[in-house]
């Protein structure tokens, strides 16, 4: 059987109380890897962390583990729920993806499974940017409702 790990992870206490709840994010990765014949080998969760950059406890945790042990675990995909929880910003997406795909294990998502998904990067490519652009306009649009609650100009 094929294995494979789990990666969760949730920036904000709204995200964990709300649909994107650690919880919500494991039950529909589990049953993705049912789905897909794989066996859930290990769990990371990164709780309260931003995919802004890859300094994130459990998801370098995670690298580190798929990286030693793709062989000896036949390790072959990473589960997360959707491609934002993995990386934002599109270098560490594609950074460690390719030095995820070196060693046989391919990453996958419950949320982002669109035939276009399934079929290249350029969707990935695509989605990535997308990504890295919403969480760089989200200082600035927070900032802009922000001041308009407090009845400041803009």
């Amino acid at each position: 059987m094929k294995n494979a790990v789990v990666y969760l992870r949730v920036s904000t206490d709204r995200q964990a109380d709300k649909d994107l709840s650690l919880p919500t994010q494991l039950e529909s990765c589990r049953q993705f890897a049912k789905k897909n014949d794989l066996h859930v080998v290990k769990i990371f969760e990164d709780a309260g962390e931003s995919a802004r950059t890859s300094d994130r406890p459990a998801f370098l945790e995670m690298i580190d583990f798929c990286l030693t042990h793709a062989k000896s675990l036949n390790l072959k995909a990473v589960i997360c729920w959707d491609t934002s929880r993995f990386a934002r910003n599109r270098y560490d997406a594609l950074l460690y993806k390719k030095q995820l795909e070196k060693k046989g294990i391919k990453s996958f998502s419950p949320v982002n499974r669109s035939e276009k998904a399934r079929r290249g990067s350029f969707w990935r490519g695509s989605w990535s940017w997308l990504m890295n652009f919403i969480r760089r306009r989200s200082p600035e649009t927070s900032s802009v409702a922000w001041r308009r609650t407090q009845g400041g100009a803009f």
